[in-house]
């Protein structure tokens, strides 16, 4: 039982350090854990091996030998390290404030289009005079392409290698 709880502390120490260095990580769906929250969560994970050796050591030292199983001990340190994380985790895990309904929809008037009566005020396209083209709006002229600059005789072509 002493190799799984090495196995387990080495993987949640290397879990740590890479949280303390790291800091402001990636997270589920895009989400970030903000540095000092990395570094909390990486201080808990990198602390629990030297607490459950400590921890297990103390309880030794108070009770006896045989007063306290370490598995108990161990199990229980375990738990609570994980358990600190979910707490530590807990604001950004939970789901953000709903949104506030879009002004549109919350207006007095209504959906314009469910009003019949509206359309029927309005007058037809029949009714309406045709729209004429005014000359004052001609059509803009190009700007004349910008040409570019011949190199005179003098000059040697810098494309030219003959």
């Amino acid at each position: 039982m002493l190799l799984a709880i090495i196995i387990l502390g080495f993987a949640m120490m290397t879990i740590g350090v890479a949280l303390l260095f790291t800091g402001e990580t990636p997270f589920i769906s895009g989400k970030r854990i903000p540095a000092l929250r990395a570094r909390l969560i990486g201080l808990v994970l990198v602390s629990f091996l030297p607490l459950a050796f400590g921890v297990r050591q103390g309880s030794n030292a108070l009770f006896g030998d045989y007063g306290v199983q370490g598995l108990v001990v161990t199990w229980s340190l375990f738990g609570f390290c994980w358990f600190a994380v979910l707490v530590i985790l807990f604001p950004i895990l939970r789901a953000k404030k709903e949104r506030r309904p879009q002004s549109w929809a919350t207006s007095e008037k209504g959906n314009p289009f469910e009003d019949a009566a509206a359309m029927e005020d309005e007058p037809d396209q029949e009714e309406l005079p045709a729209r004429t083209e005014s000359k004052t709006h001609s059509a803009k002229k190009p700007a004349p392409a910008k040409k570019s600059r011949k190199p005179s005789a003098t000059e040697k072509d810098p494309l030219d290698f003959s």
